[in-house]
């Protein structure tokens, strides 16, 4: 049987990428919003993250061993003008993602930015503080914790 793999955000930039090299040995599950991506070989699941139940039924679905988690509201101008709905998707969907992930044994694959740092002493790795400088950063940088 074939292992399925699950990536959100699969109509975003990274998403859609991710989703393009997804081959090989899996059974992709591409979840979006709005934007149905171009998926080919892969079943698209439209679901709204910030919805716990929509969420179960797409897990329910999809039954991934693995999760990539590339879905963000990542427009800075975005998550500036709209702190509290940028924080629902960024921060608060994607722990639930998490705790979901973790309830059913399933591995998650968390997306970031190297946003989360200023900018002043890279390269950058894992180990170092996040220091950011936009809300977006800082919603990236409170759903790494």
């Amino acid at each position: 049987m074939q292992p399925h793999l699950l990536i959100t955000g699969a109509s975003g930039l990274l998403g859609h990428a991710l989703l393009q090299e997804a081959r090989g040995p899996w059974r992709v599950f591409a979840m979006y919003r709005n934007h149905r991506p171009e998926a080919t070989g892969a079943l698209c699941l439209q679901a709204d993250l910030t919805d716990e139940y929509q969420m179960i039924q797409v897990l329910d679905q999809a039954q991934p061993q693995v999760v990539i988690h590339a879905a963000a509201a990542a427009q800075t101008g975005f998550c500036r003008d709209h702190p509290r709905q940028s924080a629902q998707i960024n921060v608060h969907a994607s722990a639930r993602l998490a705790a979901l992930c973790a309830h059913r044994g399933i591995d998650l694959v968390f997306t970031s930015t190297d946003l989360v740092f200023d900018g002043r002493r890279a390269p950058y790795d894992e180990t170092r503080a996040v220091r950011p400088l936009s809300v977006y950063a800082e919603q990236k940088g409170q759903a790494e914790n």
